[in-house]
């Protein structure tokens, strides 16, 4: 299966927060997820946004990691940052799924995407700053990295 993956921004000076928090309900309901970061709506119309699925009482969350590489970075680079970054679910606790997959679309400049899934919210504040995850990124990443990657976490449904 292909996944479509949607990532916006709305600048805080632009967008009236009752326009933002309409565009999250229809995207919420239009892809079927929720957002890892969403500020508590008042209205009551938003009350949704509280029926998570659970995976043993925790609410499992999905880490999506999107990077462009440097012109010339071999296939054989790729596909070893790729094998570190799957091989983190044997060494860091909470993670249950990683893929590793070169980005076919001509509508994102990314070369290869990650996609992680883990038991909970908590799992995944503690991947980043894990010893294991700290040195795939510094060590096998950085020095083949063109700029920094776009990062996204959400609850899945």
């Amino acid at each position: 299966p292909v996944r479509h993956v949607v990532m916006f921004r709305f600048k805080e000076t632009k967008v009236p927060t009752s326009i933002r928090l309409e565009t999250m309900s229809f995207l919420i309901h239009s892809l079927k997820c929720k957002p890892y970061r969403l500020s508590k709506p008042e209205s009551s119309r938003f009350n949704n946004f509280k029926s998570y699925s659970t995976v043993g009482g925790k609410i499992p969350v999905r880490h999506v990691v999107m990077f462009r590489f440097k012109e010339g970075t071999s296939n054989e680079v790729t596909s070893n940052i790729g094998k570190e970054l799957k091989g983190l679910k044997d060494k860091i606790p909470g993670i249950t799924e990683a893929r590793w997959s070169q980005n076919f679309s001509k509508r994102s400049d990314a070369h290869y995407v990650l996609e992680m899934t883990f038991v909970d919210r908590e799992s995944v504040e503690a991947y980043g700053p894990h010893p294991a995850h700290q040195n795939v990124v510094q060590n096998i990443i950085a020095p083949h990295r063109e700029k920094e990657a776009v990062v996204v976490d959400y609850v899945i449904e």
